[in-house]
């Protein structure tokens, strides 16, 4: 669960998201924006949580779609907003937090 090169590049890329969250109340072409960028994002997580759980390693009860949302929440840009644009963490530190969070929420 390496997370280096997305921390590295989310408080580049949550600035440009963020406004476009925000957007979505202001219409259904706003909110069909939105909607759109959270599906692919969505779809993106859907590649190696099936992998994982086949490994057995995830923890008892998990399923490939547990782990996929677990890491969809955690690749969002709300918690890049949170601790790197409010609270001023470096990438590196929110990289170290993104990773073990998911550790500790997956892996058995």
């Amino acid at each position: 669960m390496y997370l280096g090169h997305f921390a590295a590049v989310m408080p580049a890329v949550a600035p440009v998201q963020l406004p476009a969250r925000d957007a979505a109340a202001a219409g259904p072409a706003a909110a069909e924006v939105w909607a759109q960028l959270r599906r692919e994002s969505l779809m993106a997580m859907t590649y190696f949580p099936a992998d994982l759980v086949a490994t057995g390693q995830v923890k008892p009860g998990l399923t490939a779609d547990d782990v996929r949302d677990i890491r969809w929440t955690c690749h969002g840009p709300e918690q890049c907003e949170l601790l790197c644009l409010e609270r001023g963490w470096p990438p590196e530190r929110y990289g170290r937090f993104l990773r073990d969070a998911m550790v500790a929420a997956v892996l058995a």
